[in-house]
């Protein structure tokens, strides 16, 4: 499986790191410098959990801060990692997969709604087989399913809708077959 990540990052005193894992083997781990592109080949098992650990921020650790603060208390400097996209099997994620992520760190979790770290964690999702119909099932209908409330459905909303579609065939299937 080819695995593309699009990435932007902003240093304050270092570049943040980013280190992916498959089925808790580091695959990756490299400081990213601006925008950068990582490009992996991963061979895909049975299970399949992808990690993205970052940002390898320093809270005052060794008198180090990787947060800068005026006197006004506003932030002048700053280290962050955003994911701008992540393409798997040369097909891309797009921002809104990448915002139901939930990223879980040191205050817990929340959803990673604008696609960026600016604390240290982590991200964690599982990729199955068939890929091609986990791709569908991620970027379509669970994205739809969250968004879509059944009774407030218009024409062409539920076009990912896997048991609404399948509901219809069969309809159709019982027309034809009477």
């Amino acid at each position: 499986m080819k695995f593309k990540l699009n990435l932007t990052g902003s240093k304050c005193n270092e570049y943040p790191r980013l280190t992916i894992l498959h089925n808790q083997q580091v695959v990756y781990s490299e400081l990213i410098e601006e925008s950068a592109e990582v490009n992996l080949d991963i061979e895909l098992q049975k299970d399949n959990q992808i990690t993205l650990q970052g940002i390898d921020k320093s809270q005052g650790d060794n008198g180090k801060w990787d947060t800068q603060i005026d006197t006004n208390g506003q932030i002048i400097a700053d280290k962050w990692l955003s994911i701008n996209n992540i393409w798997i099997d040369n097909i891309s994620m797009g921002p809104e997969w990448i915002k139901s992520l939930t990223l879980v760190n040191n205050s817990g979790t929340r959803q990673f709604l604008d696609g960026a770290w600016y604390d240290n964690g982590s991200i964690n999702f599982s990729i199955e087989f068939p890929l091609l119909d986990w791709i569908i099932y991620e970027k379509f209908i669970k994205l739809e399913q969250n968004t879509i409330v059944a009774h407030d459905a218009r024409s062409g909303e539920r076009k990912f809708d896997y048991a609404y579609i399948q509901e219809k065939i069969k309809a159709i299937q019982k027309l034809i077959n009477d």
